[in-house]
């Protein structure tokens, strides 16, 4: 009261004259407020706990609107509230209801039951440690890579075919091709066979067009039909679809009744394993090497000094006597270059598109040089089969190609075959071996270049074949040379020296070289007996050969190392008998 008596002063000081009545009601409502102002701070509890429309009830307290919690309301009865509004249906309860404490009143509304005891405390919360930096010597950590996005192809428009105008027929007399169509390039699946390709022949009672339907079952591409007079079939050639397996697929072939055989296209490697060098040598001079050539030996001979091989087989003296004239060599090899001078006049005539390798050109001048080196028969014909195309270091031939040179080699009468490859174990190539053998051709055939751990190789293992192995100057084995109880002889195959296309010459190892010295020695055999064949001209060359290694005939040398002279003076020892005694005899030098 004293802070309202002393607004009259202050008033009466500011020059308003008051009177009696307008002081009673300022000073009245100036009470009022005080009284509002002192209950509404003497609860801040409960203004806070009910809110704002709690503490609005509250102020309506009072100012006398409801009654308050200590003043009398048993008495009285609530106003009836309109719907919405407060709970006026439940009655009051007695307030002497013994064995429960009267609760206290709380005014309707929002806000919850009512709390008993102080202000809420909230919990104290233990505030978090400050961070720590670790010092990774300032580099930032490399980001994870990501996987890189897969790209589609783009698609490639369709290729147009071009059809071929139909070939021409050779005019007359031209020299008829006795080299086998070669087959395309094929991705190999592994070095035994090619990858996407299969052979089979139709049995005997089925129909020519039996073979687009076997095709058409099996969803093969029929590539070519060659046919093969030496068995008396043809051969279908059948690429695979993408993703099929060959060996699978040769399997449900034979098991077709309208298919006689089936089998993988093989592969097979010429046997050269190394070169020495490749160079022109010198020409030749006045002072040159005065050896004594044979007289089929058209040139100087003068890198017959470098030639180890014809010492060491006793050829010179068994070229006395014959030279191989009127013998065929049939050379199932790489192409051959035919216009070295070592072999002028020597080949059959013949066309070949193939490009002159190295290999081929390599043991037709073993078997029939004549310029500057000697051959093993320098009169001898060779029929060169192109049966073998180099891709990058090495060339390679399949089944189908091989015994396709069989079959070429028969036809032209060829007496003796060489064949300086090898592969695995192949079905339609053991029965063109028998199937030759049997015409009177002499098989003879490298005896690989895998070691001597390494197994048995074709054609080398056939029984029909004669297998021979290499030898150094000074007759040791050849390192890389197989062995096996199917090496029939030795003969030199290291450090040779041979021709190779464009007139040049170098020196190479391998088994093939060895089996070029052993056929040309068997041209000289056949040139004095005709009537030789097979079995006979093998039986020959074992028992007159050069005991190398152990005693008699062993896995590593065979028979021994080849004697062209002691070979040839056992045929020739019956008609010796029947000539003058004045006739020379020949002997063979040890």
């Amino acid at each position: 009261m004293t802070g309202t008596a002393s607004l009259a002063p202050a008033i009466a000081r500011r020059g308003k004259t008051l009177n009696s009545d307008h002081l009673a009601a300022t000073v009245a409502l100036l009470a009022g407020f005080s009284s509002l102002v002192f209950v509404t701070l003497a609860q801040p509890a409960k203004a806070d706990i009910l809110g704002s429309h709690g503490r609005g009830q509250l102020m309506a307290q009072a100012s006398g609107r409801y009654p308050s919690e200590t003043s009398p309301r048993y008495d009285q009865r609530p106003e009836r509230m309109p719907r919405g509004g407060y709970d006026t249906r439940r009655r009051p309860r007695d307030p002497g209801y013994p064995g429960r404490p009267e609760r206290p009143w709380r005014p309707p509304g929002y806000g919850g039951p009512p709390l008993y005891g102080g202000p809420i405390v909230p919990p104290f919360v233990r505030p978090a440690p400050p961070p720590v930096y670790v010092d990774d010597g300032g580099y930032e950590a490399e980001p994870r890579p990501r996987r890189p996005r897969a790209v589609q192809p783009a698609k490639q428009p369709p290729k147009k075919t071009v059809k071929q105008p139909p070939a021409k027929k050779p005019p007359a007399g031209a020299p008829a091709r006795t080299t086998p169509p070669a087959s395309p390039p094929a991705s190999v699946a592994s070095d035994q066979f090619v990858a996407d390709e299969v052979l089979f022949e139709l049995s005997a009672d089925a129909a020519t067009a039996d073979a687009d339907a076997v095709a058409q079952r099996f969803n093969l591409t029929v590539l070519e039909r060659r046919p093969i007079d030496l068995l008396g079939i043809t051969i279908i050639r059948a690429r695979l679809p993408r993703g099929q397996n060959v060996p699978a697929v040769v399997r449900a072939l034979t098991a077709d009744q309208r298919v006689a055989s089936a089998q993988p296209n093989h592969i097979f490697r010429l046997q050269e394993d190394s070169v020495l060098a490749a160079e022109q040598p010198a020409p030749p001079t006045a002072a040159a090497s005065t050896a004594t050539a044979a007289p089929a030996v058209t040139g100087s001979a003068d890198l017959a000094s470098v030639q180890y091989a014809l010492e060491a087989m006793n050829l010179r003296p068994a070229q006395s006597i014959a030279r191989g004239k009127g013998v065929t060599v049939a050379v199932i090899d790489s192409a051959i270059d035919g216009a070295h001078p070592e072999l002028s006049g020597s080949l059959v005539p013949q066309s070949s598109a193939r490009k002159p390798s190295p290999h081929g050109t390599g043991i037709a001048g073993i078997i029939a040089a004549r310029a500057r080196m000697i051959g093993a028969a320098p009169a001898v014909r060779i029929l060169g089969i192109d049966a073998f195309s180099e891709t990058g270091d090495s060339a390679s031939g399949t089944s189908l190609d091989v015994v396709s040179g069989l079959d070429t080699a028969v036809k032209h009468g060829a007496d003796i075959a060489n064949l300086s490859f090898a592969g695995p174990r192949d079905g339609l190539l053991s029965r063109a071996l028998r199937a030759s053998s049997q015409r009177g051709l002499l098989l003879i055939a490298a005896a690989g270049n895998g070691g001597a751990k390494a197994p048995p190789v074709f054609p080398a293992a056939h029984p029909d074949v004669i297998a021979v192995t290499a030898v150094d100057v000074e007759t040791r084995i050849y390192e890389k040379a197989a062995a096996g109880p199917h090496v029939a002889a030795a003969a030199p195959g290291v450090d040779i020296l041979v021709p190779i296309p464009g007139g040049a010459y170098e020196q190479s190892s391998g088994t093939s070289f060895a089996a070029a010295y052993v056929s040309g020695t068997a041209a000289l055999l056949r040139e004095t007996r005709t009537e030789l064949r097979g079995e006979e001209l093998r039986a020959t060359l074992s028992a007159t050969a050069r005991d190398l290694g152990p005693k008699g005939h062993d896995n590593t040398f065979g028979a021994g190392l080849i004697d062209a002279a002691a070979a040839l003076s056992r045929i020739v020892q019956p008609a010796e008998t029947a000539k003058p005694k004045s006739a020379p005899t020949l002997t063979a030098t040890p």
